[in-house]
């Protein structure tokens, strides 16, 4: 039963298994007695698609629900759902009792391979595994964290100064930790965090630090599970010798279906606080890491990248540098009225100050700071934005560098972007 649940969602083989079987299941709804009947299936199909259609040009073309222009691919496939529905229900109709069990039976066939299609075109669930929640990630060592505490302020010199030790782990290490929310008291979920081989010596060097944010809906976890990204840094630390940055996937959401703006709020808490002084408190007590803020940066796909950039922008005496993948312009809900309502209390001045291009316009020039704005390549919305927030950042005298993704607005991106930045902010650090 294990390897089914690591079957490789992703792969273009269980994709094609999975589509050439919902093909079988749906040649033998067709092949029916009559002509009339073999009409009546087709048509239980057109009907199918059709409303599949429908219903994906107003929930995502119309409405907007998700934020995002989902891809052609992904309409395709949930045309083909609809269709297969609407052909298992045609033979529903008109038929012996045996044919209405294969009807029945048929659903889930017809149904699986387009959910595998939609994942593995947004690059979500790699395996059953994590679909169903079982790739647990193990608490966090005590041996890990509070024994090393320090803030060191100059600049770490790795050329010099650091030469692995013998006995070094040849990979990071992921492990869970409840960050307490000391002074924002917001109800954050555990972090997960990976250190690099390097802080797991009994000398460890100082360190660079990273904040990894998730979209909406969305967990710390799926930042690794999802979007690989401890897969580029152990890349990354593998080629520089143990080097990388201590990299904390934290929670700003509190719970996947609220977005909190990543501001302090009445509705859902003092995330901004959250992220801006418990988190950063606990790494500073538990690593050894620079008081530089050239030593500290952000990453974000999506909302997470939306706070990536009002962080970098709102708080560049903490945050040197950020990358983001698909951001938006600022702090929104679905619409601007609603954001003002629920996340600033019917504050139109309060959500007006909070938009990163009026921080910029407001703080700049910035001393040192450092913006990767990155995009899948057919994300032609969030594309957008990133040109308004990059003409407006080197305004303010921010340093601005565009990154590109061959996908749009999904985990590939993510992943991309995030290993073209570490090797920028890599050589920033002084790692590369």
């Amino acid at each position: 039963m294990d390897w089914l649940l690591r079957l490789p969602l992703m792969d273009h083989a269980t994709v094609l298994v999975l589509a050439l079987a919902a093909a079988v299941v749906a040649i033998l709804l067709l092949i029916r007695s009559t002509m009339r009947r073999v009409l009546l299936s087709v048509l239980g199909a057109v009907l199918g698609a059709g409303i599949g259609a429908l219903i994906f040009w107003w929930v995502v073309n119309v409405q907007d629900v998700f934020g995002v222009d989902l891809s052609d691919t992904a309409r395709l496939w949930t045309i083909a759902a609809f269709a297969g529905v609407g052909l298992a229900i045609a033979n529903l109709f008109a038929s012996k009792w045996w044919r209405k069990i294969l009807a029945i039976l048929a659903i889930p066939v017809l149904l699986l391979a387009p959910a595998a299609g939609i994942n593995a075109d947004f690059g979500a669930y790699h395996t059953l595994d994590q679909l169903f929640g079982g790739t647990q990630v193990s608490p966090l060592s005590s041996i890990r964290t509070g024994e090393r505490g320090e803030v060191v302020a100059a600049m770490p010199d790795y050329a010099n100064d650091w030469k692995p030790p013998a006995g070094m782990p040849k990979h990071g290490e992921i492990g869970e930790v409840a960050i307490p929310a000391t002074i924002s008291g917001f109800d954050a979920r555990p972090a997960q965090v990976w250190l690099p081989p390097a802080a797991l010596v009994d000398d460890p060097p100082v360190l660079p630090v990273i904040f990894i944010m998730s979209g909406q809906p969305g967990s710390p976890g799926e930042n690794f599970a999802m979007g690989r990204l401890n897969q580029v840094l152990d890349d990354y630390a593998t080629s520089h010798r143990g080097l990388a940055p201590i990299a904390v996937a934290v929670d700003q959401l509190g719970d996947p279906s609220t977005n909190p703006l990543c501001i302090d709020s009445q509705a859902h808490g003092n995330v901004q606080t959250y992220l801006t002084q418990d988190v950063p408190n606990w790494v500073r007590a538990n690593y050894r890491v620079g008081s530089d803020p050239e030593m500290w940066a952000l990453q974000g796909f999506s909302q997470g990248a939306t706070c990536t950039v009002q962080f970098v922008t709102g708080f560049p005496q903490i945050f040197g540098s950020g990358i983001t993948t698909g951001t938006q312009l600022g702090p929104l809900l679905h619409e601007e009225a609603d954001t003002v309502a629920d996340g600033f209390a019917g504050n139109q001045a309060a959500y007006d100050a909070a938009q990163p291009i009026t921080i910029m316009r407001a703080h700049g020039p910035y001393a040192n700071s450092l913006l990767l704005l990155g995009v899948g390549k057919t994300d032609d919305r969030y594309g957008a934005y990133s040109d308004q927030l990059a003409d407006a950042a080197r305004s303010a005298g921010i340093e601005v560098q565009r990154l590109a993704a061959d996908t749009g607005h999904d985990w590939y991106a993510a992943h991309d972007i995030f290993a073209q930045g570490l090797d920028i902010l890599g050589k920033r650090w002084g790692l590369g």
